[in-house]
């Protein structure tokens, strides 16, 4: 790949980070500091992500006290193509190095196919995607049209699971793509302790708790987990941590809750968890089960293994590549409960003689920032 002349032309940095919530605008943050040791970064942020009506939750803004903060322009506006013209402008005048966008959704493919065109007459600067996933959860009738305009004129694509990368080469088998899977998480503190994290959420010191982490969406299936909880507690006591805000009518959980009997089994936070309260919730944890319908990847597991708990994930997209099967969890096949709790009383079994901790500690290894950098600087010529 040819090399960059000018090593001071700067990264440009396309996507949400601070105040907007989620794992994108923390992912992207971490992608920020990488890049920001070794070459000069801009960063290009949204004024408004998405509009309040097509938002399911509370509130798009995220209050952590802790949350890293990036400098950024924030100008692109998800609904208005003047400021993707404009914000195309902006950039085309920086004269990057390279232009790296973080896709995870149909839903922006318009704005940033537009911004990619009129670059691309504009600069010489490599093109980019940092791709989380190539098609939404939740699948729309226009999704594979609106993802083709977004990856036409694409210089290359960086997957963060196998999963994504095929289908990144079946949508644009002429695009240079490349997979470095889904680091560990370091905008977090360190673990807490398990006593006290337990206490702030009611939680008994010796009940095996299970954990599920993240907003609530129909394709994470919380109620297969839900369901097998019963299973789990006919062998042993336990608990069911749910921690993260309803992007879906709860009314049919509690009520599925109820009807199974297991309303004084399930301590739900349905709110988004910040930054700072992070820790507690994996500090609370004995295992985090990811009991998804659909997926690409995820960064809940990784935010497990970056507090050294272990996983229990169904076998979607990519999740099954991110376990070492008994080791760092366990894989089960999708909507089924009682391979969930069969998991679960595997993983009871094998904690007694083996380190789920320190075998996770060596897999984060493989789970470093550091490869996804040093790629991202390799397809866009920079060393």
């Amino acid at each position: 790949m040819a090399m960059v002349e000018d090593r001071n032309a700067p990264f440009v940095l396309v996507g949400p980070v601070h105040p907007l919530r989620g794992g994108i605008a923390q992912f992207s943050a971490q992608v920020h500091e990488g890049l920001a040791r070794s070459h000069r970064v801009e960063v290009i942020s949204f004024s408004r992500q998405y509009p309040d009506w097509a938002f399911p939750g509370r509130s798009q803004l995220d209050d952590s006290r802790t949350a890293r903060q990036v400098p950024a322009a924030r100008m692109i506006d998800s609904l208005a193509p003047w400021t993707w013209w404009r914000a195309a402008a902006h950039i085309a005048r920086l004269q990057p190095s390279a232009v790296v966008f973080m896709y995870w959704m149909p839903f922006f493919a318009p704005a940033y196919g537009t911004m990619v065109r009129r670059l691309k007459g504009r600069t010489g600067a490599r093109i980019l995607f940092l791709c989380h996933n190539l098609h939404p959860h939740e699948p729309g009738p226009l999704d594979r049209a609106l993802t083709r305009y977004g990856l036409r004129h694409v210089d290359g694509v960086l997957a963060l699971s196998e999963c994504v990368a095929s289908d990144v080469r079946r949508a644009a088998p002429r695009t240079e793509v490349r997979c470095v899977p889904h680091p560990v998480p370091t905008t977090f503190g360190p673990r807490s302790g398990a006593a006290d994290a337990r206490r702030r959420y009611g939680l008994p010191p010796d009940d095996l708790v299970m954990l599920f982490f993240g907003h609530i969406r129909p394709y994470k299936d919380l109620s297969c987990l839900v369901r097998a909880l019963p299973r789990v507690l006919a062998r042993r006591s336990c608990r069911l941590l749910v921690a993260g805000e309803f992007y879906e009518p709860r009314a049919p959980y509690d009520r599925l809750i109820a009807d199974l009997g297991i309303g004084d089994r399930v301590t739900i936070l349905d709110r988004y968890v910040p930054d700072e309260e992070v820790p507690d919730v994996f500090a609370a944890a004995d295992v985090c089960v990811l009991p998804y319908a659909r997926a690409t990847q995820s960064g809940v597991s990784k935010m497990a293994y970056g507090f050294g708990v272990p996983v229990v994930v169904t076998d979607v997209g990519g999740l099954a590549e991110e376990v070492i099967e008994g080791d760092t969890g366990y894989v089960v096949p999708p909507g089924d409960p009682d391979a969930i709790a069969a998991a679960i009383e595997r993983f009871c079994a094998a904690r007694t003689s083996h380190d789920f901790g320190a075998a996770i500690a060596v897999a984060r290894a493989r789970f470093a920032w550091d490869p996804l950098i040093a790629a991202l600087a390799d397809m866009a010529g920079v060393s």
